[in-house]
């Protein structure tokens, strides 16, 4: 486990890189309260190319404010994120805020490490601060069960998405044929 108090350079290229990269490493980014679960997505978008400090949670800097206040949504989705609105919705990779609940007064932001579906009640993440949170210090990353029942929406980075294939086209029919056939037989009488 290595720990990092700054921006570290981090392979982007793909959810599983960025996953493997951060594991069971801390980062804490901002400065802080330690290694908490917000430093992640501003790990991600700082290598995005982004400048500190880009991830908004304002205006208490809690986890679930990066989604429920819509100024905030629109900046962190900015040109790097897609919207995810539907549990159901959620693939692997998806950077999933979770609500505040009265246990947990920040929410949580971390990334799905599965597909869900619309009866997923706990998932796999891979984030901050999830095992023994501490609001002081928190945690390093680790791919935890959670509950996930307080789900608010989820952010989709863009450079992650994998294209769509094409459908295939069903190949038409030559026209003319019958006029071929046609043009034969009027060849075979003359």
């Amino acid at each position: 486990m290595a720990q990092y108090n700054d921006f570290v350079t981090i392979n982007i290229s793909s959810y599983n890189s960025f996953r493997n990269a951060i594991l069971g490493n801390g980062y804490n980014v901002d400065g802080l309260y330690g290694d908490q679960c917000v430093d992640i997505p501003k790990l991600l978008v700082w290598n995005a190319g982004r400048p500190s400090p880009y991830w908004l949670s304002l205006p208490d800097g809690y986890a679930y404010e990066g989604w429920t206040n819509v100024s905030n949504r629109t900046h962190n989705a900015g040109d790097l994120f897609t919207l995810v609105y539907n549990k159901a919705d959620v693939r692997t990779g998806d950077l999933v805020v979770l609500n505040n609940t009265s246990s947990n007064p920040y929410g949580h932001i971390a990334f799905a490490d599965s597909d869900w579906n619309a009866n997923t009640t706990s998932a796999y993440l891979v984030g901050q601060n999830q095992e023994n949170p501490s609001a002081t210090v928190g945690h390093y990353t680790t791919r935890t069960l959670v509950n996930v029942t307080t789900f608010l929406g989820a952010f989709r980075f863009i450079a992650w998405q994998q294209p769509v294939p094409p459908t295939p086209q069903k190949k038409k029919k030559r026209e003319g044929f019958k006029w071929v056939l046609y043009a034969n037989k009027l060849r075979s009488k003359y």
